[in-house]
């Protein structure tokens, strides 16, 4: 013999509202504490070329926390000069890309920072630490070739 049980809408609707609660509040508060203590901070700064056509722009990033650990790598994007310096991330003209030695000297633009030298119009040169492992393109494509020269110094 089969036991009937009377399903009671109402209350299943009340229990799914809880979870629903719940969870937003979760999701609430991971965000702040994401945000506030696993932040990123972005430096950037534009080199121009000689002709003001395109912008090479270092772009530090570095953030962290004690517990977790703290991280610090940089980026050499070049662009269009049209475009604000703080759309490099998004340019797609990554020509170079480096871990960070030391944060602070790192944000306030160190030794250890890649230097970044226009030669001319159409050549730029990146001198880095010898020690640092980069990623590096040799040639970026856009209107005209820019021949990228890398340094080790």
């Amino acid at each position: 013999m089969h036991k009937q049980y009377a399903f009671n809408g109402s209350k299943t609707i009340k229990f799914l509202k809880t979870i629903a609660v719940i969870a937003a509040v979760l999701c609430g508060i991971g965000y702040f504490l994401f945000h506030t203590f696993f932040h990123e901070d972005k430096y950037y700064v534009a080199f121009p070329s000689p002709d003001h056509n395109y912008n090479a722009v270092r772009i530090t990033h570095a953030g962290g926390v004690e517990i977790a650990g703290y991280f610090c790598f940089e980026n050499v994007v070049l662009m269009k000069s049209t475009l604000a310096k703080e759309d490099a991330d998004e340019s797609g003209g990554l020509i170079y890309s480096g871990p960070c030695h030391q944060v602070d000297v790192q944000i306030h633009g160190g030794t250890e920072a890649p230097e970044i030298k226009w030669l001319s119009n159409t050549e730029l040169e990146v001198g880095y630490s010898e020690d640092v492992q980069v990623s590096a393109e040799k040639t970026f494509h856009g209107k005209e070739n820019i021949r990228i020269i890398y340094r080790a110094r």
